[in-house]
This record gives structure tokens, C-alpha cells and sequence, in this order.
């Protein structure tokens, strides 16, 4: 389903102002992103946007990043399923009831999905091009897992770990390091985040406002 689509198919919904207030706070604590989402359109935009810079990106990639990927696209097929199933549904508890393992979903960090655009996302990538032995010990650093770089695995010779963790620490102590480059990527980042975030919200009210012309006219 493309966003031309879904656009079409939420228009033609007697629960056209629920698909347009419903909204979802998204938030990546381990790369310091949070943003709150309204509108379906402005939802799916979000993944289809974050799964085409990831499909771009390629499937060279560990396991760890390309669950990302798989994230994206999961919840983005779950959405076209739900709107499909449910556009003709003017119930709103039935739609609240339905969307909430959407959203659950949408807010679920258990696999650590990362953004393709994010600074960490650039830093690993980077990192497992140049010195793949040493991305375990990274990406657990940026996700906080602190078990596969304790005293125990680092004292059985795991010297690759403790490395990619303390390039990790590096990478993340930006203003400390020599890694000064993340400051510039950061910023970057952050403002095609924010732009898309607010085209998002844009695209959101362009959908309404055409709902709005179309009653005007008949």
C-alpha cells in the first residue's frame, strides 16, 4: 500500500477524524530520540520513511541493525492490514481496541530498533565496515547492555569486546574524545528528523483539509 492509498482509503472512512487524532509517543532512549506522532497518515509516513533509508542502506549489514529494518516494515504491514480491516468500522472503542497492539508495538524497544538516520546508526555502520570485530562491544554500550562487557567475559580474553566498548564510549563522550564528528552528525540528523517529522504533521492536514473540500463541494 502506498500513502496515496492509505490517503484514499481513510477518506472514504465514517471514522475519518479518529484516523486522523489517534497518536503514538515514540521513544529510543539509547539514541535520545523521542517524538509523539497524530494522524495515520503521519504514522505510516514515519515507517514507510524510516524502512526505504534503511532498504537504501542495503542488507550489508549485522544482525542487530537489520532487525531494524524488520521492525519497520512488521508494524508498517500491520498498519495496511488494519486499515483495510477496519476503515468502514465507525465504532471507536472496536478501533481502539484493534489499534492498541499497534501501538504497543510502535513502542516496544525490545529489539533495540534504531533509526537509519541517527548519529549511532552511522557510527555502527561505519564501525562494522572498518573494524567489524569490534561492533559487539559498541552496540552494546549505545543499548546499555552491560553483560557482554563484564569482568568475566573481558578476563577470558575477550579483547574485541572491551575495544568496540570503550570506541563506543568514546563515540558517545563527544565533547571528551576525538571523536568530534558526532557533533556535527548529530546535528544533521536531528534536523531532518525534525523536518520530517513536521512534513509528516503537514501531510496529516492536507488529508483533512481535502476531506473538507469534498463535503464543501457536495
Amino acid at each position: 500500500m502506498t500513502i496515496l492509498e492509505l490517503r484514499k482509503t481513510i477518506l472514504e472512512s465514517p471514522s475519518l477524524d479518529w484516523f486522523n487524532d489517534i497518536e503514538v509517543n515514540i521513544n529510543y532512549p539509547y539514541i535520545g530520540f523521542s517524538q509523539s506522532l497524530r494522524g495515520i497518515t503521519t504514522i505510516y509516513k514515519f515507517l514507510e520513511q524510516q524502512l526505504n533509508g534503511w532498504e537504501k542502506i542495503g542488507n550489508n549489514l549485522p544482525q542487530q541493525l537489520q532487525n531494524s529494518k524488520q521492525y519497520f516494515e512488521d508494524i508498517k504491514n500491520r498498519i495496511e492490514n488494519f486499515v483495510n480491516s477496519f476503515f468502514s468500522q465507525n465504532d471507536v472503542q472496536t478501533l481502539n481496541a484493534h489499534w492498541n497492539s499497534i501501538e504497543s508495538l510502535l513502542q516496544d524497544v525490545s529489539d533495540w530498533p534504531f533509526l537509519y538516520n541517527c548519529p549511532e546508526t552511522d557510527f555502527l555502520i561505519r564501525l562494522n565496515k572498518e573494524q567489524p570485530n569490534y561492533f559487539k562491544g559498541a552496540y552494546d554500550v549505545i543499548i546499555h547492555n552491560n553483560s557482554d562487557i563484564s569482568g568475566n567475559n573481558i578476563g577470558s580474553g575477550n579483547r574485541n569486546i572491551l575495544l568496540g566498548a570503550i570506541i563506543a564510549y568514546e563515540f558517545l563522550a563527544k565533547d571528551k574524545t576525538a571523536i568530534t564528528e558526532r557533533r556535527n552528525l548529530e546535528k544533521k540528523s536531528l534536523s531532518v528528523i525534525r523536518n520530517d517529522a513536521q512534513q509528516y504533521l503537514s501531510e496529516s492536514e492536507i488529508v483533512l483539509v481535502e476531506h473538507l473540500k469534498n463535503i464543501n463541494i457536495t
